[in-house]
């Protein structure tokens, strides 16, 4: 999982981002895969695209509440730069 995770990045460096994602979430259980694009759009400050990802992981599992405190975070972060 940590090298299918790791040639995520590299896809994701090289700026082949559909990529990124579609190797996030095919290697990996729903939940994971989806909270993984969460994390991989809020590093490209993507924060609704991030929050989406979020909600969707912790809607697949309920008891991955770190999805949901991501998701919220996404969501001051997009509401904060919006304002700016």
């Amino acid at each position: 999982a940590a090298a299918q995770t790791n040639l995520a990045l590299a896809y994701a460096l090289q700026g082949e981002i559909p990529k990124a994602e579609a190797r996030l979430l095919d290697h990996a259980d729903p939940a994971t895969g989806l909270y993984n694009v969460g994390v991989l759009r809020m590093s490209m400050q993507q924060y609704p695209e991030a929050a989406t990802a979020f909600d969707q992981a912790a809607s697949t599992r309920p008891s991955l509440a770190e999805a949901a405190r991501r998701a919220v975070q996404a969501r001051t972060k997009s509401a904060a730069t919006k304002e700016r």
